[in-house]
This record gives structure tokens, sequence and C-alpha cells, in this order.
């Protein structure tokens, strides 16, 4: 009984992810729970997101997930902030029309932190665990880790 239980829970889990997304690939996988903000996400196929992932796609603000990416526990993106500039001067305009991007076989460990407008266009990519990526990302076969992430290794 235990079991059926649990199957229609993740079914039900399934269901309320999916429902926030605008595109959803084949064979998404969702472990635990999961925080989604917003309707702009695109997922493509053979995605899996782990428990504690937070995507927060407020104030017209695009994510776009490739294909054959992992987001481990606790993973933030985060598409929406104050404009820097605008804050310094008192004012709380917050950043619109910011595309985040994750490319095609990409691996993002556990408690990183994507910010705004990051764009992860090479494929074959790992994000070290409590990493933060503020710089796009155009290499392909390669590891970034650290505060702010940074390249630490290419893979051949």
């Amino acid at each position: 009984m235990k079991k059926y239980i649990m199957k229609l829970y993740n079914i039900i889990k399934y269901y309320n992810v999916k429902k926030k997304i605008k595109a959803c690939g084949e064979n998404l996988i969702i472990n635990g729970k999961v925080n989604i903000v917003g309707d702009d996400i695109s997922i493509g196929n053979n995605c899996r997101i782990n428990d504690g992932v937070s995507i927060t796609c407020k104030y017209t603000n695009e994510v776009i997930i490739g294909d054959n990416v992992t987001l481990s526990n606790n993973v933030r993106i985060v598409t929406s902030g104050y404009v820097v500039e605008d804050f310094l001067r008192g004012q709380r305009k917050h950043l619109r029309h910011t595309t985040t991007i994750i490319g095609n076989n990409v691996w993002i460990g556990e408690g990183a932190i994507i910010l705004p407008n990051v764009k992860i266009t090479g494929n074959n990519i790992i994000i070290g665990a409590g990493s933060v990526l503020t710089k796009d990302i155009k290499d392909s076969n390669c590891m970034y880790a650290g505060c702010p992430a940074k390249l630490v290794k290419h893979y051949t």
C-alpha cells in the first residue's frame, strides 16, 4: 500500500511541476520538493531536477534548460533582482527581459547558484557544488567551480 501511495504522490508532484513549465521534453525526473515560480520555463529531454531546487522566473524573464541536464539538490536559478544603478539611487526597479540558458549535458552541483541573465551555451559542462555562476560559459567540455565560478578543468 505504501508503495502505491508514494507512486501517486510522485505523479501528483510531477503534474504540479509540469503545469508550471511552458515547454517540457520527455523523461523529466523530479526527485523531492521543487520550487518553481513563474511560467516562462522550458526544459529539454532527459532532465533530472532534485530535491530543494528553486527556479525563480518572474518579471518577463525566461529560463531555457537543454537536454540531459541534472540540477542537483538545492540548486538555485534566479532570473530577477534589482538593477544595481537604480538600486543605488534608491529606486527598486527589477531586472526584466533576461534569459538564463543552460545548454545540453550540463550537471550543476549541489547548492550552486545561477544568477540572472547567465548563459551556459557550451555543452558537457560541470558546475561544482556551492559555486556561484555570474558570467556566461561559452566553452564546452569543462568544469567551473568557486565563488564566483571560474574554469578549473578542461576535458579533451
